[in-house]
């Protein structure tokens, strides 16, 4: 049977094996190129079970890129990897999630340093209204690094949503007043 037929794709790293969902094979491959170390030295990563539910679930908001960025470069500096629609970003806080979201990377937009500014006006009750489907998958990412995690709003401003791992940004649901009605 071809595997470039199938959907699903069993890869076998370090003795286990694990089925992931791609859309070709050529996918699979690349992504056990990239999983493989640079050279002998200690490279921090999170365990391999870990990584390939992170894969998984961070694939459904940003796509694998075939091409990515020196996993060096991105543990320099603290680039915002954004989804295609400019609505939602990550950050890698640590070494082991920088190096994973270099997976995410593409040469041609190598992200941007993102500082957003929380202070509130005394009193200010924040009220903003954010995308069900991108929170959900969201927490289901920070939940497999098992920590809990920070949420900080402002009324019409982006969300953050973070662990000691990553650190997610969600822009606000634009509406009309017409549509409140």
């Amino acid at each position: 049977m071809n595997t470039m037929d199938k959907e699903k794709e069993i890869i076998n790293l370090n003795g286990t094996s694990y089925i992931l969902e791609f859309r070709h094979n050529e996918e699979v491959e690349a992504l056990k190129k990239k999983l493989e170390p640079v050279d002998k030295k200690k490279v921090n990563r999170f365990p391999e079970k870990q990584t390939l539910e992170l894969i998984k679930y961070l694939s459904k908001l940003f796509p694998l890129q075939s091409e990515s960025v020196n996993e060096e470069y991105l543990i320099e500096n603290n680039l915002t990897l954004l989804d295609t629609s400019n609505v939602c970003g990550v950050i890698g806080k640590t070494e082991e999630a920088k190096r994973l979201l270099a997976l995410f990377f593409w040469f041609e937009n190598k992200g941007k340093n993102t500082e957003l500014d929380y202070k509130a006006k005394e009193g200010e009750i924040a009220k903003s209204k954010y995308s069900n489907e991108y929170t959900t998958k969201i927490i289901q990412i920070l939940k497999i690094t098992d920590d809990a995690i920070s949420i900080t709003i402002k009324s019409d401003y982006p969300m953050t949503i973070e662990n000691k791992d990553f650190k997610f940004i969600l822009a606000p649901r634009i509406t009309n007043e017409e549509d409140e009605k």
